[in-house]
């Protein structure tokens, strides 16, 4: 797909593609070497920059695809630098970028690095590698278990219900109470069968 300026513009400027990061960068220029403070809006695998933080238009972008992130030597900022390298990348810049300090020169680094399509690629590979091998890993254990379990049927009458306490006297009463006035029944019972035993003798 072919991209022009205003497809550019429009993307850079839209509220319905997300802002993976932005902020002010110092931007070392290509013919004059020294730094300008530059807006810049990552998005994707594409780095807008503009002069100013509410332009409406681009005044360039980087498109992080073949490039690698790498720490510059600069004594006027925390600097790194975007480098091209690869067969379709001969003759593009290397874009020398600063921050103030070094936390967010390491914060720019890292989300430059993991922006590019390549980078995913590589990251979506290992992941499919690390489910595979745990699909792997619990089917060997399924297995394992399906051989070394026993063959004996459970036996259901083993297994002991499990009574919850009543919470109000009413209950208490109507759980517990017939089973009372049964034993005291029978107690009254054998009572007296032994007191006519004894009586008889």
């Amino acid at each position: 797909m072919k991209l022009n300026e205003k497809m550019l513009s429009n993307l850079a400027t839209s509220f319905l593609t997300p802002v993976d990061k932005e902020g002010w960068l110092m931007k070392r220029g290509e013919v004059n070497r020294t730094f300008l403070k530059r807006w810049f809006v990552l998005k994707g695998n594409l780095l807008f920059y503009f002069d100013k933080k509410f332009d409406k238009e681009p005044v360039g972008v980087i498109i992080l695809e073949g490039c690698t992130v790498e720490l510059a030597e600069e004594e006027s900022c925390y600097c790194f630098k975007i480098v091209f390298s690869g067969p379709n990348t001969a003759g593009l810049r290397t874009y020398v970028l600063g921050t103030e300090t070094q936390q967010e020169a390491e914060n720019w680094m890292k989300m430059i690095t993991c922006a590019s399509y390549d980078y995913l690629k590589v990251m979506v590979a290992e992941l499919q590698r690390q489910v595979d091998e745990l699909t792997e890993l619990e089917k060997a254990q399924r297995q394992a278990r399906v051989i070394t379990s026993p063959t004996s049927r459970i036996n259901p009458f083993l297994e002991t219900p499990v009574l919850l306490p009543p919470k109000t006297f009413s209950q208490l009463h109507s759980t517990f109470g017939k089973e009372i006035v049964l034993l005291r029944q029978k107690y009254n019972t054998r009572m007296g069968q032994a007191t006519s035993n004894l009586i008889e003798l």
